[in-house]
């Protein structure tokens, strides 16, 4: 068991990683896991810590040194399987994901995430019963929908991947990355002025987020292009 104050550094790292200060962060993990080396929680956040710093092959062995210590961590095989998409390692990615649905069947993160993956590798029908499984589980997860929108529409099915982003319209799109891809579905199809309605609803949830507003300007710009094409 990790002691008190092994304890005390583990929460203080966890802490200082939603305030994004990832490099004191790993600090104070490596303190922790000085005092207890098989902190296996403290391993799978470091991993996280290092793959915001994108430090993605020091994550990797976060990750398995976490998996070592408990080979059914799911939460490290995921984190381990997102982490080898950034590094463009896809099929190890599916492997991850794999593992996870061997030991939790109806993991909806897992069988989303290896849709991902797959639709990466341009392996859309794989994608799209990816996505097809974990809507089987629940179908009020708009990540869900806007993925396989998405995947349909890399597929040039636009009809289809409108019909689905109808159905995610009845999904509450309740956090800022879930307007933004709402967004980006309604751009590709064309439907740029619905696609800035959403980047706005963003932007009152988080009105001093530079990226966000370069965003809308990027799109306002594609809309104004395409407009001066029409005419």
């Amino acid at each position: 068991m990790p002691s008190f104050k092994a304890r005390v550094f583990s929460k203080r790292g966890k802490e200082l990683c939603l305030k994004k200060q990832f490099f004191e962060a790993l600090q104070y993990f490596d303190k922790a896991l000085r005092l207890y080396p098989h902190y296996v929680n403290v391993w799978n956040y470091k991993g996280i810590a290092l793959c915001e710093l994108e430090k993605f092959e020091e994550a990797i062995d976060c990750f398995d040194k976490a998996l070592e210590l408990k080979p059914k961590y799911t939460q490290a095989w995921n984190n381990k399987g997102l982490t080898l998409i950034e590094l463009n390692k896809i099929e190890e990615s599916i492997n991850c994901f794999n593992k996870i649905l061997d030991y939790k069947p109806m993991d909806i993160n897992a069988c989303n995430n290896k849709g991902k993956a797959f639709a990466k590798l341009a392996k859309f029908e794989e994608a799209l019963n990816c996505f097809e499984t974990a809507l089987k589980i629940t179908n009020q997860y708009s990540t869900i929908w806007k993925n396989k929108s998405k995947t349909l529409l890399q597929k040039n099915k636009t009809h289809r991947a409108a019909e689905y982003l109808n159905i995610s319209k009845k999904v509450r799109y309740n956090n800022v990355d879930a307007l933004i891809n709402k967004g980006e579905i309604l751009c590709e199809l064309g439907r740029f002025e619905e696609g800035l309605k959403c980047i706005d609803n963003a932007l009152k949830m988080k009105p001093d987020d530079f990226i966000l507003s370069k965003k809308k300007e990027d799109w306002k710009s594609q809309f104004l292009k395409l407009e001066q094409t029409i005419r």
